[in-house]
């Protein structure tokens, strides 16, 4: 049987939840699919919402923040299909590397100013952080277009190998990011982006020389841009600003 882990874009008061309510608000969600004689399993995390649950309408006010937690920082996840068609063993095997997963516990804590100090960034790891999101990721080899995305589950976060763990940043930035992306307006900074890329291109055609060398330069060049482009940042500090009352860490 073939098992996939199923990615997708899904996605000011502070609450708090006890020792025991993680396996309250957060489940795996488990379905079999029939496709050409072959059977899949998918296998996708997600938030389970209450009507009239203070804490619960605060997960679905920044789902997006802890969504990229559940689609990034947990392991491996498609290990659970191993008990399939056991839904409630799964369930309760989630349930318990939730509440003993000190890590895990740590980023839900901060992302809802539960922690009792709070961490510090500065604008400058924002930034960093907030450009990798911004990903030229295929090279059109008939006119050597560059195509990219900005996705919950495929980034650059992982390249960036950062001395520091940043995950709660990461989240932060995403929810930022997806704010904006998600109004009516485009928002300037993508704009921006589309710029880049198109500097970039026009930059390195002269050295051409395969589209894996030329679509690392690219990608590379632009999260620089991205990295210091002043209406993402503009942004991302609004967003901090209307945000800061519940989220456990400060951008300075």
């Amino acid at each position: 049987m073939k098992t996939l882990f199923l990615l997708a874009i899904l996605f000011n008061q502070c609450h708090s939840f006890g020792q025991s309510d993680l396996c309250k608000y957060f489940k795996l969600k488990v379905e079999k699919s029939d496709f050409e004689g072959e059977s899949a399993i998918y296998i996708t995390p997600e938030m389970k919402l209450f009507e009239g649950d203070n804490y619960s309408n605060f997960l679905n006010e920044h789902k997006n923040r802890f969504e990229y937690i559940l689609y990034n920082k947990i392991d491996s996840i498609t290990k659970y299909s191993n008990y399939y068609p056991d839904t409630i063993k799964i369930e309760r095997e989630f349930c318990n590397y939730l509440q003993t997963n000190p890590k895990i516990r740590k980023y839900f804590d901060i992302l809802s100013n539960k922690n009792s100090q709070k961490i510090k960034f500065n604008i400058s790891e924002m930034m960093k952080i907030a450009s990798r999101f911004f990903l030229c990721d295929r090279v059109n080899e008939l006119d050597t277009t560059v195509g990219y995305h900005i996705c919950i589950g495929i980034n650059g976060q992982k390249e960036l190998k950062a001395p520091v763990d940043y995950s709660v940043l990461e989240a932060f930035c995403f929810e930022a990011i997806f704010n904006y992306i998600n109004k009516k307006d485009t928002p300037i900074f993508i704009t921006n982006f589309r710029s880049y890329i198109t500097s970039a291109t026009l930059m390195h055609k002269g050295s051409f020389r395969n589209t894996n060398e030329f679509l690392e330069k690219i990608k590379n060049d632009c999260f620089k841009s991205m990295e210091n482009d002043n209406a993402l940042k503009d942004c991302l500090l609004s967003f901090y600003s209307l945000n800061k009352s519940n989220l456990g860490f400060t951008i300075e």
